[in-house]
């Protein structure tokens, strides 16, 4: 972790190019607020390779919010991503440990708020609100499944636009 503030390389720039605007300018403020370095690994998907994720187990979904749409909302936007999957990176190296997660999720919820975009975190899969952190929130979510007795499937890097506020 570092006190500097980071940047998003040429390479997740071209990623997020992908995206719906709103959630770009979401990730794109994040990296100045968060403590550990992120890169955007993954926007739009084609369909081919999400049904390759779901057979691998790393997605449930057919109905992704990484296939590129044209949103019936804003047709003049073309087709576009409305998910994100950020990747921690520490000391240069691709992290998957939970709590640099927990950092980029709480970096990516003050972005959202500060923008008022609303945001679904795949750790938790609802949207983050300004008085959950990141960790209760992924707390909170593994609670809940655990007492209904059913799978969790929490996705750290994974970040989408609420449904509800941009319906497909």
């Amino acid at each position: 972790m570092s006190d500097c503030i980071y940047y998003l390389s040429q390479r997740s720039q071209n990623k997020l190019a992908q995206a719906h605007p709103d959630l770009r300018k979401v990730i794109e403020l994040a990296i100045q607020y968060t403590p550990v370095d992120f890169t955007v690994l993954e926007t739009v998907r084609s369909s081919q390779r999400q049904q390759q994720l779901i057979d691998a187990g790393h997605s449930r979904t057919s109905n992704s919010r990484h296939l590129a749409r044209t949103p019936k909302y804003s047709p003049d936007l073309g087709s576009v991503s409305h998910a994100a999957d950020l990747g921690a990176l520490v000391n240069n190296q691709l992290s998957w440990n939970w709590p640099d997660y927990f950092l980029i999720a709480d970096a990516v919820r003050q972005a959202a708020q500060t923008l008022e975009v609303p945001i679904v975190w795949g750790g938790c899969w609802q949207l983050l609100d300004h008085k959950t952190p990141a960790k209760q929130a992924h707390q909170n979510y593994l609670s809940r499944k655990k007492a209904r007795k059913q799978p969790a499937f929490a996705d750290g890097p994974h970040f989408e636009l609420s449904w509800e506020a941009y319906p497909i």
